[in-house]
C-alpha cells in the first residue's frame, strides 16, 4: 500500500518538475538565441 502511494507521488514529482522545468529551458533558449543575435 505506502508503496504504491509513494510511486504515484514520485511520479507527480516528475510531471511536475517536467512541467517546470520545459518553460525554463525554452526561455534559456529565447535568451541564448537573442545573445546570440545581438553578438
Amino acid at each position: 500500500m505506502f508503496e504504491k502511494t509513494y510511486k504515484v507521488i514520485h511520479n507527480l514529482q516528475g510531471v511536475y518538475i517536467s512541467n517546470m522545468a520545459i518553460p525554463l529551458l525554452k526561455s534559456l533558449c529565447n535568451t541564448a538565441r537573442r545573445w546570440l543575435n545581438s553578438g
